[in-house]
């Protein structure tokens, strides 16, 4: 068999992916659009194939449906707890042992053939969905800075038919799992809650903790009172940059539903902290 040239691609299209919730079927049904994409990207690849003339046409063919079976969906999945689990061909996602706490998914369509035929296919995909909720909250966050996340399409070929119509498929499959909230993790959002809704919070907060701090150092060096405003005053901003992103964990860029039970514990936390503030503040806005 006379194999194709080198690779050499026409195009690619690349999106970062932002906003999608995904269940374990969900998963498993884009693994099965990948494998048939793989599938065409298959039969892209043999098309110029020519046999020799010392091969035998049966040996031709099967040597053709080799490279075809090179062209299985490589699925890679991370946990939690850093365990590793992949897989080249079936559902790996119906597999008993599937881990329910994913934080990355990998599908890869060139994965086979790069390993076996030591160059890239003609034609191939890569899906990346990254499900990791970030840094937990700390003095390390920036919250000014918009959420960073890897998920990821690629496409990539020398058929720029098939690169388009793939792109295409997998944008239409993912776009119905979209959610609302990605508000939160652009950059620039906590600023201006900061100037907002912070504002206020912090001049609440002052006002309920100046008389206890008065009281509370009452014939001492004013440089006491003084500190005690200020240790106020941070430790209230300090909550709210707390509060900011305990939201953007719980609301996460990627969400993979089968990871949600904790979520939705986290949930009701944040919620009933928010509105035992909030009900301080009506609180003494209707008893001063």
């Amino acid at each position: 068999m006379t194999l194709a040239k080198e690779t050499t691609f026409s195009l690619r299209m690349y999106k970062p992916l932002r906003g999608f919730k995904l269940s374990r079927q969900d998963l498993t049904t884009l693994n099965e659009l990948l494998q048939q994409l793989a599938s065409e990207a298959a039969t892209l690849e043999t098309a110029d194939y020519t046999k020799s003339e010392e091969e035998t046409k049966e040996k031709f063919e099967a040597d053709k449906k080799l490279v075809h079976n090179l062209f299985n969906v490589h699925v890679r999945i991370e946990t939690e707890s850093g365990a590793v689990f992949s897989q080249s061909g079936g559902s790996i996602f119906q597999r008993p042992d599937m881990p329910q706490k994913v934080t990355a998914v990998e599908f890869n369509t060139g994965y086979l053939f790069r390993e076996r035929a030591t160059r890239d296919p003609r034609n191939q995909a890569y899906v990346l969905l990254d499900f990791r909720t970030g840094s937990s909250p700390g003095y390390k966050v920036q919250p000014s800075l918009e959420t960073t996340n890897n998920s990821q399409i690629v496409m990539v070929g020398e058929n720029a038919n098939w690169v388009r119509a793939a792109y295409s498929k997998i944008e239409e499959f993912l776009e119905p799992k979209r959610r609302k909230g990605m508000w939160l993790h652009h950059s620039g959002i906590y600023d201006l809650f900061l100037m907002t809704i912070g504002v206020l919070f912090v001049a609440w907060v002052m006002t309920w903790a100046m008389p206890k701090i008065d009281k509370l150092f009452a014939g001492y060096s004013q440089i006491y009172i003084y500190s005690g405003y200020v240790f106020s005053f941070l430790l209230a901003l300090r909550f709210f940059m707390f509060m900011f992103d305990y939201a953007r964990l719980m609301w996460p860029v990627m969400e993979y539903s089968e990871n949600s039970a904790v979520t939705v514990a986290h949930r009701l936390v944040w919620s009933t902290i928010l509105l035992g503030v909030i009900a301080g503040i009506v609180k003494d806005l209707l008893f001063p």
